[in-house]
């Protein structure tokens, strides 16, 4: 039995590296597409902004409800980080990003980053400069509902192909012992 478990150790350590590494790979690709529609809506108001529009542009979105809806939200911040206008609400009031979130776009340019803004509400949050008659901030973000259900669901596949993969060199090496 010990030189059976020696004999096949290092197949299994493999296909549990590959395993975490093939979670790893799909899991990111799943997070950072995440930020795709934000970063288009994001550059396009900053634009928009830029080319002389006033911030009160978003006051012609329909209001996002953070805590139902999977809608893009957009607010626009002055350059002091100081909120403008927002289509977002949260729980009846407006919420505003933490002001390092600006500050870091402020000397790297654009900024993805997951926003928590309260338990049970996470988005994917684009933060785009602009500067132009005046400066300030885009932050665009959306829900991360769907994506952390997918990645529930990657993780349920991705345990369920690895107990698949070990018990069958687990019933190989017995079939073949024997």
């Amino acid at each position: 039995m010990v030189r059976s478990l020696k004999q096949s150790f290092p197949l299994s350590l493999v296909i549990v590296m590959f395993s975490g590494l093939l979670y790893i790979v799909v899991q990111q690709d799943m997070r950072t597409a995440a930020n795709d529609p934000q970063i288009q809506i994001a550059e396009d108001f900053a634009v928009r902004l830029e080319n002389g529009e006033t911030p009160e542009i978003v006051n012609q979105m329909t209001k996002v409800d953070m805590t139902k809806s999977l809608a893009p939200f957009v607010s626009v911040y002055d350059s002091g980080g100081k909120l403008l206008v927002s289509n977002a609400v949260l729980d009846g009031g407006v919420p505003s990003v933490p002001v390092g979130v600006l500050e870091y776009a402020k000397t790297h340019g654009k900024h993805t980053v997951t926003w928590q803004p309260r338990p049970g509400v996470r988005n994917a949050v684009v933060v785009e400069p602009y500067k132009g008659v005046q400066s300030g901030y885009v932050v665009v973000g959306r829900s991360l509902r769907e994506i952390e259900k997918r990645e529930e669901q990657l993780t349920l596949q991705i345990g369920i192909g690895l107990f698949a993969m070990l018990l069958t060199i687990f019933v190989v090496q017995k079939v073949f012992k024997a």
